[in-house]
């Protein structure tokens, strides 16, 4: 059985692999389509305590637009979705039930990488001060964090000490911004390999800094990997897991739980709980993204992205979701 799923994840790759196996004069990469955000009809309309406002479909013939592995909001309705081959895409929330069109403008570089190394732009996660518009992101292949200013500027580059050992392509997956100023960084690889640990950091102030961090371990729920968080409010944070099956066409579910960070404790192990889950019938990918901002009456907008890695078999989705004030 493990031959055949090592088979199986093998024939995955190569599909969802760029590139042809014949050698043939390379095309010049189209930078001018426009993406084209199609709204997607869901009979569904809750999931746990969230209640789906709004499904989409990011299609585009623009090879720079896709591969979304973070979010992160700007303000003013705007999103900001980051790559892992170092571009990103700054635009308007769609309103529920239409479609729209983001301008081939939309789409941009990361300021502070190599775009020619796949280590340096390996973007997996994006937090912002809503205060300053300073904005954070983390790289996996390098256990990096970057910080930007408000116009997507670098300021500062880190290897955080506390995170030189974490595994390559498995390290900082997951990033948010308290609102006091900390910074929880989670990893997307386990201690093991039948393991539910993930090694995971409170920074108690900004990394890029030096700020010193409190280490510990998430315990996620079997079978699913951290992907995404961003702060609900002062103290509980969601978390975007995902979970992969390395099936012809691949299988992603996703399911998002809330933890209390003042129950983070040093060299303990951290638990959260699963409040939704997203699976078939919903539409489902590789959602990667996640972004909270609060909405009127004090209900929270929650959006979520996926990363389509740039296959024929997957798809760029983009969920709107609400939690009520209540929760």
């Amino acid at each position: 059985m493990r031959s055949g799923r090592a088979i199986t994840a093998a024939l995955v790759a190569l599909a969802l692999a760029p590139g042809t196996w014949l050698r043939s004069d390379v095309p010049p990469k189209n930078d001018t389509a426009p993406i084209y955000v199609n709204a997607l009809s869901v009979a569904q309309k809750t999931v746990g305590p969230f209640r789906i406002e709004g499904v989409w479909e990011l299609v585009s013939d623009n090879d720079y637009a896709g591969g979304y592995s973070a979010l992160t909001f700007l303000g003013e309705g705007q999103l900001l979705a980051g790559s892992d081959t170092g571009y990103r895409l700054a635009f308007r929330t769609p309103v529920p039930g239409e479609d729209s069109v983001i301008p081939a403008e939309a789409v941009g570089t990361l300021g502070g990488s190599n775009m020619l190394d796949k280590r340096d732009v390996d973007l997996e996660a994006l937090t912002r001060d809503p205060r300053t518009g300073t904005i954070w992101s983390a790289f996996e292949r390098t256990n990096s964090i970057q910080r930007y200013d408000s116009q997507m500027r670098p300021t500062g580059r880190v290897v955080p000490p506390a995170m030189i050992g974490w595994e390559a392509n498995s390290g900082p997956e997951t990033m948010a911004r308290l609102p006091d100023g900390r910074s929880l960084v989670i990893a997307e690889g386990t201690n093991g390999w039948l393991s539910n640990s993930h090694d995971a950091l409170l920074y108690m102030g900004d990394p890029v800094e030096g700020a010193d961090a409190i280490r510990f371990t998430l315990a996620s729920p079997y079978g699913y990997r951290p992907v995404d968080a961003a702060m609900l409010d002062e103290r509980r944070v969601l978390i975007l897991l995902r979970n992969f099956d390395p099936a012809l066409p691949p299988d992603f579910t996703s399911a998002i739980a809330v933890g209390d960070v003042t129950e983070i404790a040093e060299g303990e192990e951290w638990s959260v709980e699963v409040i939704a889950q997203i699976e078939p019938p919903l539409p489902s990918d590789n959602l990667e993204g996640m972004a909270v901002a609060p909405g009127s009456d004090g209900v929270s907008e929650v959006w979520l992205i996926a990363d389509d890695n740039f296959g024929a078999f997957q798809r760029t989705l983009l969920y709107k979701l609400s939690l009520p004030a209540d929760f």
